[in-house]
């Protein structure tokens, strides 16, 4: 990948992983063909992988491919729920289900059903589902579907297959979460910027100790190596004819050596 840090070889990597780069390659394809204009700009490539990897593998399995821009709308709702005056931040869109045939209508007709997608992304914290589910339920809305994720670095994304709205327009539906989203007890700023520095510092320790282990690793090796060679130096010039009396001593170090 252009731009990229270089990626251990696709047999090396666990199912799970595999998964989400499989993921990540159909979305970013879909993107590609669609022109979407976010997805040619440069390094998108990379925040696309990363989007990716700071989520459970569950997150991959749960994205809608045919529909790749969804990860753009997540990608985006991330962004700005990283920002303390722009979180928590949301998104609406209109989604149809087909129903199922109701035999009383006329024909036995095929109904629309219109049920509403919002997507919700702010600083991951205990409840905050319990606290989304209930301002949706308090504007009268049911919930039909609902899908968790929190990122590694201490976000949540949230998003909703909601119905029972009785406009079809999304602007009124944005209008009444905004009134009713202040009411979430979002936990005091400095608090929730100091649980994602924490978050971040466990993993920075974390990738610090596992290159420690490397670098350890790779120290053992070149010992073992330059042990094994001192060892054969040491078995040649203890066998070498050339040594006379006066070198016994330097003899009687090299066979200790090679013990």
């Amino acid at each position: 990948m252009g731009g990229g840090t270089a990626m251990e070889p696709v047999s090396s990597q666990p199912r799970w992983r595999m998964e989400k780069f499989e993921v990540y390659r159909v979305v970013l394809q879909g993107l590609r063909d669609s022109e979407n204009k976010e997805a040619s700009q440069p390094g998108f490539e990379v925040e696309l992988c990363n989007h990716f990897d700071r989520f459970p593998p569950s997150y991959a399995t749960e994205v809608n491919v045919l529909q790749p821009e969804d990860v753009i709308t997540h990608m985006r709702l991330l962004r700005r729920a990283e920002d303390p005056t722009t979180r928590p931040a949301f998104e609406v869109r209109i989604v149809q289900f087909k129903s199922n045939v109701d035999a009383q209508t006329s024909g036995g007709s095929t109904k629309l059903k219109q049920f509403f997608e919002i997507a919700f992304s702010t600083v991951d914290k205990p409840k905050l589902l319990n606290q989304l589910t209930s301002l949706l339920s308090e504007i009268g809305l049911n919930i039909e579907e609902a899908h968790a994720f929190s990122t590694s670095d201490g976000y949540a994304l949230d998003v909703f297959v909601v119905y029972g709205w009785p406009s079809e327009e999304t602007e009124q539906l944005k209008d009444a979460l905004e009134k009713k989203i202040p009411k979430i007890e979002i936990e005091d700023i400095n608090t929730a910027d100091k649980r994602i520095a924490s978050r971040l510092k466990i993993e920075q320790t974390a990738k610090a100790l596992q290159e420690a282990r490397v670098r350890v690793q790779l120290l053992e090796e070149e010992h073992a190596l330059a042990v094994q060679e001192d060892l054969a130096i040491a078995s040649v010039a203890t066998s070498s004819p050339q040594l006379g009396p006066d070198d016994s001593v330097f003899k009687d170090v090299l066979i200790r050596f090679s013990l």
